[in-house]
């Protein structure tokens, strides 16, 4: 019995630490004008979320799980910022000291 509740909490401990992983998410775009956004639904993408330009591109940001789907599906993706947190954090990085100005007349 004490085997058993050692190889559960072996079994719990790997478990809980692969959850805690960030997922990485990317920018990319998609043409339109070889995959259609039914298509990628299908695919189970949400289009409802990013930048569509009607029958040219889609942009939004996707897991690298959802980006392999779409390469295993033959749906070329092309990667705009490879890891999108890491964007941000430089870029907020980059501009903390900027002075936010403000007037109420700019309003």
């Amino acid at each position: 019995m004490k085997r058993f509740f050692t190889v559960l909490f072996f079994l719990m401990l790997t478990g809980s630490t692969s959850l805690l992983a960030q997922t990485k998410y990317s920018r990319v775009k998609i043409d339109l004008r070889q995959t259609e956004l039914k298509e990628l639904a299908s695919s189970g993408i949400d289009v409802t979320e990013g930048a569509v330009i009607k029958g040219v591109y889609y942009e939004t940001d996707l897991s690298d799980y959802e980006i392999n789907k779409l390469k295993n599906r033959g749906i070329p993706v092309e990667i705009q910022i490879d890891d999108v947190s890491a964007f941000y954090e430089q870029r907020a990085a980059a501009e903390k000291n900027l002075e936010i100005d403000r007037d109420a007349g700019d309003w």
